[in-house]
């Protein structure tokens, strides 16, 4: 109920509420419904129960009879906050995760491999993918966009910081691309290498479907973005780099060809691609890892793969895996890079 009280109270306005009154004044349980236009009469019950629940934990303080104030916790969670856009996507899933004893029943517990007949379309009632959807449902995009800006944060390394990037990643025009960062969302992979490597030469380009783009509110001058859609050609050819991060584990095989062909086609003979993802071991998956791996499949119908599967899913696109980088410091969700050229 935890979690589902919080994600009322961040629908609600409740901790909006309770922060604009931050001098001290509590706010009633019928002015905490004032954000929702609801009947005031009767929807500070509801108002009061959610309340009572976020008070049991510390996110509010009750001061008297369906009276309440925020705490020092409250304004993480107000409307503006990445915090509450973290609330509303990781709420949405469980939406999703609910329904997999049911949907594993309905389907002789298969495992789910069809990215357009899966638990999503199963459990949002719906024939799009989840992307698709997305699309269609702004808020829930931008509580996406902004969950998955602030899980690429947790890395302890960054892919640059123990990839060979002065040696490998070199051009002699200026205006040749890279770096493309296909489906790269709002850019938090090229600020930070940019950032990290601002006078190196070539173009940095930032590929993502338009309605991921557009959510982007402020990008660092030499950034370009330019939309793409991954399973169409790639648009920007002969780039010196082709770059994924944490995108082929949300398609199975089928679709994951599709997206690494796309990229083969627009590569020429010094161009690199890399793939940089969580990596499975054999066995002993960390609850992380376990957890991921069971996310994929019920919201995308895909998986998080071991570094064999990797290898033949590289080999089963017509390219050649050149090398395996690690971080020397893994944290949760830190990636393995792999470094593909063009089949010799």
């Amino acid at each position: 109920m935890r979690p589902t009280a919080l994600r009322l109270g961040v629908n609600m306005g409740i901790f909006d509420t309770v922060v604009a009154g931050s001098d001290g004044q509590a706010a009633t349980a019928e002015q905490l419904a004032t954000p929702t236009k609801a009947d005031p009469s009767r929807a500070h019950q509801s108002q009061d129960r959610i309340a009572r629940l976020l008070a049991s934990i510390g996110l509010l303080k009750e001061t008297g009879v369906q009276t309440y104030t925020g705490t020092e916790l409250s304004p993480y969670y107000v409307s503006s906050s990445p915090l509450a856009a973290f609330v509303t996507h990781m709420t949405s899933q469980h939406e999703i995760l609910a329904q997999l004893p049911s949907y594993f029943e309905a389907n002789g517990y298969q495992n789910p491999s069809d990215a357009f007949n899966g638990l999503f379309q199963y459990a949002r009632r719906t024939d799009l993918h989840c992307f698709d959807w997305l699309s269609q449902h702004p808020k829930y995009q931008l509580a996406f966009n902004i969950a998955m800006d602030g899980f690429h944060k947790e890395r302890a390394q960054e892919w640059f910081d123990y990839f060979p990037v002065a040696e490998q990643l070199r051009v002699e025009d200026s205006t040749r691309p890279l770096i493309v960062d296909v489906g790269g969302g709002l850019g938090q992979e090229l600020i930070k290498f940019q950032d990290a490597h601002q006078h190196v030469q070539g173009r940095l380009i930032l590929e993502d479907l338009p309605s991921v783009l557009n959510d982007i509110k402020d990008l660092p001058e030499g950034i370009e973005t330019a939309g793409q859609d991954f399973f169409q050609p790639q648009h920007v050819k002969g780039a010196k780099s082709y770059y994924l991060r944490d995108v082929l584990h949300d398609w199975p095989n089928v679709q994951a060809l599709k997206i690494l062909g796309h990229i083969r086609e627009a590569m020429v003979y010094d161009s690199v691609l890399l793939i940089n993802e969580n990596v499975l071991p054999e066995q002993g998956v960390s609850a992380y890892g376990a957890a991921a791996g069971m996310m994929m499949m019920s919201v995308f119908a895909a998986m998080d793969r071991t570094e064999k599967q990797f290898q033949q899913l590289i080999a089963d696109a017509g390219m050649d895996l050149a090398a395996v980088w690690t971080p020397g410091v893994a944290a949760n969700g830190s990636g393995t890079l792999f470094e593909v050229k063009l089949r010799s």
